[in-house]
C-alpha cells in the first residue's frame, strides 16, 4: 500500500487544474483535494496547514486521498522526514502560511 501511494503521489505531482480525468476521479492538483466533474477537475483547498496527499489504507489493499500534514503524510508513507517524502513522490507544494 505504501509503494502505491507513493505512486499515486507521483502522478498527482505533473496533474493540472486543465488535466484530463474521468468522472468520479479524487486527485490531489498543487496540494488541494480534486474530483472530476464533467470531464474537468473542480478543486478544493485543504485546511490550513494541511494539503492533500494519497496514503496508504492500514486494514486493507488500497489508498485514500484526503488533507493532511506532510508530516503525517512522511509518517505514514515510511519517509525519515518531509524532505525524504518530497524525494520520493515528486514535488510537495508549499503550504501558505
Amino acid at each position: 500500500n505504501v509503494q502505491l501511494a507513493i505512486t499515486e503521489n507521483q502522478q498527482f505531482s505533473q496533474l493540472k487544474p486543465n488535466s484530463p480525468c474521468n468522472a468520479g476521479q479524487i486527485s490531489c492538483i498543487q496540494g488541494d483535494l480534486a474530483q472530476c466533474v464533467g470531464g474537468k477537475f473542480l478543486t478544493t483547498a485543504c485546511a490550513g496547514g494541511s494539503q492533500c496527499f494519497s496514503l496508504p489504507l492500514v486494514n486493507k489493499v488500497g489508498t485514500s486521498v484526503t488533507c493532511t500534514t506532510a508530516e503525517d503524510a512522511a509518517r505514514r508513507m515510511n519517509a525519515g522526514s518531509v524532505q525524504e517524502l518530497q524525494a520520493l513522490i515528486g514535488g510537495i507544494s508549499p503550504v501558505p502560511p
